[in-house]
């Protein structure tokens, strides 16, 4: 190969390397943004930054395949950009050119040999260069904002990780938490003082002094002393069963240790949902008269046992008369999830048509805490009671001839399935056909309460015959009154509401599905089409209907040995002085935080104002019994400012759990004020109103 050749292999690795170089800057790029976001949110090391660039390069590696650039491919580059090379680079490649092919490959090797190629992938290289440094810039930003700005979870002390500091002479501390059975933890060791251990855990706490102690004592939610117990006044142990959340102290030589917390992770009871059936099961004609039932239920430490209950309610009016039962569901004791089916046969619950049954499941964990699911209806149609008149004549009567109708075709639908083995099969589909056609009329009627039209349009050929009178000629609003379509529009052609009119627009659809299948000869498959419209018609003719019971006022029961006595003492007088001592905790709330507000800006407060920080602080500590991990911070950095003075941490942790603590006040109505428009409407309209008159 010549030397020509030679240049052209300098090239190809020149340039693959270059393509590695921004393959890398843009793995450096992403590897910084990466490492920025997880630093911000999930404050992850810096030293995170070299894996992520190595995967972000091999990732750009594999996307941009610079190694895979050929001396084919600087052959073609430098016959693009180098028309001195009379597009003959190729010939250089060559072994052992041969001819014309020799003289020409000896020109342009001497050509290249004094030629400026210009190199590919600058763009790329000052882009990825550009871009590594923006990321790199960037990330700087963000880290020295994120040392900046406190940590969202100031407030808590176990959350950033560190724990909380160990009191001066104490030399070490072992805590060891014996959870309950029935949780299935175990016991475990800490050597840490803040604690969150199960409800009804037997906690042991083990402290050893730096020297000789007279007494040692814990101090339970600023109210409660426990001293503990030594033998050589350097071990100290005390054990407890812990049932409420809280705080404690330690008191050694008449100090008071931080506060530590004291969370209790109480047992949840169990939650069982009943997936299906729904919470109103309609069981109509046709269907089998049984439904599958499916539940879910789930416990944080496991479940003890599931019963199904079952009532039947049979009989009506005053008979009514109720069976309860009892099925035991099949469960694994201590699984926390679990899954319950059974299958509700209503015969095998000796139902008849018009009963109902209502069930539920209840559930039970490892301590005897039981929840139920919400109570599932199921209701078996009585197709006997839903042919009846009774409960018809009061309602509002639409057009009873039509409910009369319906009834007449479910009659002889029912009929007809009777007679199928003693007729021929030609009159069996004569006599489907009709009764199909009957429902058509009655549908079609039925439609004109929507807006609907006739199908065959005798309506419209009548009105058209009504023009042929000569004295109507020429006369075009009397045309167009009569072929005009005015009532098209099912939503504006009635006056009926929109529960009614989705009523009957659901009515019509079970008619036409009852006509379709008994003009395909399925009398069988029409029934229950036909039974649920005329439910659906009966419910219709009953929903105006209302009943309101009768109701009289229950008033206290009057004592005799008291009336007319005139004793007063008991009635409190006016209020005529506003005790500040009294404060509602809303308002305490409020001023204390207008208090670190101005405490914020310079401005100490004097020894009333103290006090009533103080008073704020006993209300923060009473809902740090409640929930230590939230409020008990807040308690820490309250008592330092008014013991040392403020710090921007302190305040901020305070002003926090405070705002936590103010409800959101109700919306109030407001009158909104009116845009001033100099008079312009007012003289818009008088202007309108002289051009009328005029």
């Amino acid at each position: 190969m010549n030397k020509g050749g030679e240049i052209i292999l300098q090239l190809q690795q020149r340039w693959k390397l270059k393509g590695l170089l921004v393959n890398a800057l843009r793995g450096l790029a992403l590897g910084l943004i990466l490492c920025g976001l997880l630093q911000v949110s999930r404050q992850w090391s810096v030293c995170w930054l070299l894996p992520l660039w190595i995967l972000s390069t091999l990732a750009f590696y594999f996307i941009f395949p610079y190694r895979r650039i050929t001396a084919k491919d600087v052959t073609t580059w430098i016959d693009q950009h180098c028309p001195e090379m009379e597009d003959s680079s190729a010939l250089l490649l060559e072994p052992a050119p041969a001819g014309l092919a020799a003289l020409q490959a000896d020109k342009v090797g001497n050509v290249l040999e004094g030629l400026h190629v210009p190199a590919p992938l600058g763009h790329a290289l000052r882009s990825a260069l550009l871009l590594a440094g923006g990321s790199l810039l960037v990330l700087v930003m963000m880290w020295y904002v994120s040392s900046r700005q406190v940590p969202a979870g100031a407030n808590h002390t176990a959350a950033a990780g560190a724990p909380a500091p160990r009191p001066a002479g104490i030399a070490a501390v072992q805590v060891m938490v014996e959870a309950p059975a029935y949780t299935r933890q175990g016991k475990t060791t800490q050597a840490d003082f803040d604690l969150k251990v199960p409800a009804g855990s037997h906690v042991q706490w083990m402290l050893r002094t730096d020297k000789p102690t007279a007494q040692l004592a814990l101090r339970f939610n600023d109210s409660l002393e426990v001293p503990l117990q030594t033998k050589d006044s350097v071990h100290w142990q005390l054990e407890r069963v812990v049932q409420l959340p809280g705080f404690y102290q330690v008191k050694l030589h008449g100090v008071l240790s931080a506060l530590y917390k004291l969370e209790v992770i109480r047992d949840q009871p169990p939650q069982v949902e009943i997936t299906a059936p729904a919470a109103y099961t309609l069981i109509d004609y046709g269907q089998p008269p049984q439904v599958q039932l499916q539940a879910r239920l789930e416990d944080d430490y496991g479940l003890q046992k599931a019963t199904l209950f079952v009532t039947v309610a049979s009989g009506s009016g005053e008979a009514v008369k109720f069976r309860d039962l009892q099925f035991p569901l099949p469960l694994q004791p201590g699984a926390r999830q679990a899954g319950a089916t059974k299958l509700l046969s209503l015969r095998a619950f000796n139902m008849q048509p018009g009963d109902e049954l209502y069930c539920y499941i209840s559930a039970a964990d490892a301590l005897h805490q039981e929840a139920r699911s919400e109570r599932a209806m199921i209701v078996w149609q009585d197709t006997a009671q839903l042919m009846k008149l009774e409960g018809m004549t009061n309602g509002v009567d639409l057009k009873p001839a039509f409910f009369r109708s319906e009834r007449q075709i479910i009659i002889e639908t029912e009929q007809l399935l009777r007679d199928k083995d003693t007729i021929s099969l030609q009159h069996f589909q004569e006599k489907s056909s009709d009764l199909g056609m009957d429902q058509k009329l009655l549908r079609l009627r039925y439609g004109q309460f929507l807006g609907e039209e006739a199908e065959e349009g005798t309506e419209h050929r009548e009105a058209l015959d009504a023009l042929n009178n000569p004295a109507d000629f020429s006369n075009a609003a009397k045309i167009l009154d009569l072929v005009t379509d005015k009532h098209d529009n099912a939503e504006d052609a009635t006056f009926f509401d929109p529960k009614t009119k989705a009523q009957l627009k659901a009515t019509l659809t079970e008619m036409w599905n009852a006509e379709l299948r008994l003009r395909t000869y399925d009398p069988a498959g029409a029934l229950p089409f036909a039974y649920k419209a005329l439910r659906m018609l009966k419910d219709l003719q009953q929903q105006s209907r209302a009943y309101v019971a009768k109701t009289g006022a229950k008033l206290a029961p009057l004592k005799p040995e008291k009336r007319l006595t005139g004793e007063l003492g008991k009635i409190a007088g006016p209020l005529t002085e506003r005790d500040i001592r009294n404060l509602n905790p809303d308002t305490l709330y409020r001023i204390s935080l207008g208090l670190l507000e101005q405490w914020r800006d310079g401005q100490a407060p004097d020894g009333h104002q103290q006090q009533l920080l103080q008073r704020a602080g006993i209300q923060l500590a009473t809902q740090a019994v409640r929930d230590p991990g939230g409020y008990l911070p807040a308690v820490a950095a309250l008592r330092r400012m008014l013991a040392t003075g403020p710090s921007a941490m302190d305040l901020q942790v305070a002003e926090r759990a405070l705002q936590q603590l103010v409800p959101v006040p109700p919306f109030q109505p407001y009158r909104r004020p009116q845009v001033v428009d100099m008079n312009l409407s007012k003289t818009y309209f008088e202007q309108l109103k002289e051009g009328k008159n005029k």
